[in-house]
């Protein structure tokens, strides 16, 4: 799990809607890409004069270039978020295109330092194939997860920096030498703005410190609690039955010690030594989802119907969602999307606006 978090970097869960909901309305369990009519107040790519570039170029080779393929799109996207990256330091990063380890839209893979850009699922929206395909919207939010991902690349290497700059040498020794050596070419040190470094720090600790490893557990765990939510969703007179088995089955391994729930209950002393109080709250709401799940199955008959199974598609549903707010919460997810919506709301304001945007 932990070789996987490294591989994988931070990923973008979002919904491919005709526009972005709210987190509340989307399918359990997954996170929305939602806008929020606001300029992050940030730095480094974060910031709004940054932002509005790359929304400037981006819409401005959608309106240009409806003819090339959705490939295309996406290795300029990648191109464009490399140039603020080299910008602020960071090196940029290259466009995969193809499924990531997760299958979502967009993926930052911290081992081959790239966007892996999955276009497969550009390509279900209405067959889409061109760039002109994709209507306005889902170009924004095309161009707002690639700039998402490129935020995860630049917070891991602020991280790094920091890493370099306080001496040390284990978490650096598995990732990539050439950004290592660029990382400690220019150390975070006392000297650097202290919101960087708050930043930073706060960072590192999801990406290769205490809280990795319960990184991983959050985002894997929460994959399959959807998928259970699905089953006792999609449930019928003819499988009621081996569905509570097969849910029973996985709620037993999540509630062992060793399992995703035992793991993140463990966790807790850790976010109560720390003072952290958005992590304390986010395992106390999954460790009371998960004992109101088992609750609900424990009153399943074994030989349930189907109109038995809304309690426990409800308590799954929540859990789920206990498990995306926890996603979220993180520091590295929470500041990338708010720069992704940013990147999105500048993308709307240039495609409503009379003024046609040129790419430079």
């Amino acid at each position: 799990m932990l070789r996987l978090q490294r591989a994988a970097g931070n990923r973008t869960v979002a919904t491919l809607a005709r526009a972005p909901t709210t987190a509340a309305a989307a399918p359990a369990g997954v996170a929305a890409l939602t806008p929020t009519g606001a300029r992050p107040v940030g730095d480094g790519i974060s910031t709004a004069g940054a932002i509005d570039r790359y929304a400037r170029k981006a819409i401005w080779f959608y309106q240009s270039h409806g003819d090339l393929d959705l490939a295309t799109y996406g290795r300029y996207l990648a191109a464009a978020v490399s140039t603020e990256l080299a910008a602020v330091g960071c090196p940029g990063v290259q466009a995969i295109i193809g499924p990531g380890l997760m299958g979502a839209l967009g993926e930052f893979e911290a081992d081959a330092w790239g966007i892996v850009i999955n276009v497969d699922q550009l390509r279900g929206l209405e067959d889409a194939t061109t760039i002109g395909d994709l209507d306005p919207g889902d170009a924004a939010l095309f161009a707002s997860v690639v700039y998402h991902e490129g935020r995860h690349a630049e917070q891991r290497f602020r991280a790094m920096r920091l890493l370099a700059a306080e001496g040390e040498e284990d978490p650096l020794q598995d990732l990539v030498p050439e950004i290592v050596a660029a990382a400690r070419a220019m150390p975070l040190s006392r000297r650097a703005p202290a919101r960087e470094r708050a930043e930073a720090a706060s960072w590192r600790d999801y990406m290769f410190g205490e809280d990795e490893t319960y990184v991983s557990a959050v985002d894997t765990w929460r994959k399959d609690v959807v998928t259970a939510a699905h089953l006792a969703h999609e449930v019928t007179s003819d499988n009621a039955t081996q569905t509570r088995e097969r849910i029973a089955r996985m709620l037993a391994g999540w509630v062992k010690e060793h399992g995703p729930g035992g793991y993140i209950r463990s966790h807790l002393a850790s976010a109560v030594a720390r003072s952290r109080r958005a992590l304390i709250s986010d395992v106390r709401r999954i460790d009371k989802a998960l004992a109101a799940a088992q609750a609900e199955l424990d009153q399943l008959m074994p030989h349930p119907g189907k109109d038995d199974f809304p309690p426990l598609y409800a308590a799954l549903v929540e859990l789920a969602r206990a498990l995306s707010a926890a996603y979220r919460d993180q520091p590295t997810e929470n500041d990338a999307f708010t720069a992704g919506n940013a990147a999105y709301d500048a993308c709307l304001r240039w495609l409503k606006s009379r003024r046609r945007p040129l790419p430079g």
